[in-house]
């Protein structure tokens, strides 16, 4: 990328771009490599529980065997006006809302339940010049594209449409591929 770039001094930014660019690509499609399971118990009287440290998104959960549904979009702001009671209320949990990784509860648990959660992992940050991308070897290309892309656009270079190009044609053509 840097051997591309009229800007010599875009180096350092290079890291932080090929990570955008895996996060990017990580936040639209499901990679067997990032897949990872958990689960928590959760204690009568707390709502709320911290995910993962790596989770970039959630797939889906279990509480004791049923999936109670994301309410989604939404914000504790929103339940508050919907049900004035719901940080105060104890029961069966229904419903589960995300803030990051912060995981609340709609009705406080009023007994132990076991939570299991599947999600996508957040890929490993490249710090290293031989780190290797955590998505499959076959999406390095598109990485790459992606990076060289933001690379264009700050660099204002005109071969910012061709790498565009290139990037939809991959992209098109990896999309076909199923794990």
């Amino acid at each position: 990328v840097a051997t591309r770039m009229r800007n010599d001094n875009v180096s350092i930014r290079i890291k932080g771009w090929l990570n955008q660019s895996m996060n990017d690509l990580a936040a639209s499609y499901e990679f067997p490599a990032l897949h990872a399971m958990a689960n928590f118990n959760s204690a009568v009287g707390v709502q709320s529980y911290l995910l993962e440290d790596n989770l970039y998104w959630l797939k889906a959960m279990w509480v004791d065997g049923r999936t109670p549904p994301m309410v989604w979009p939404t914000t504790e702001a929103d339940l508050a006006s919907c049900d004035p009671y719901f940080r105060s209320q104890r029961g069966t949990v229904y419903y589960y809302y995300l803030n990051d990784r912060t995981l609340g509860l709609w009705r406080i648990p009023a007994s132990v339940e076991t939570f299991t959660y599947t999600y996508q992992k957040r890929p490993a940050k490249m710090v290293n010049d031989d780190d290797r991308s955590s998505l499959p070897p076959e999406w390095d290309q598109l990485v790459l594209l992606k990076t060289m892309i933001r690379a264009y656009e700050y660099d204002r270079n005109d071969l910012v449409n061709s790498a565009k190009a290139d990037f939809s044609f991959f992209l098109k053509d990896r999309s076909k591929t199923v794990y």
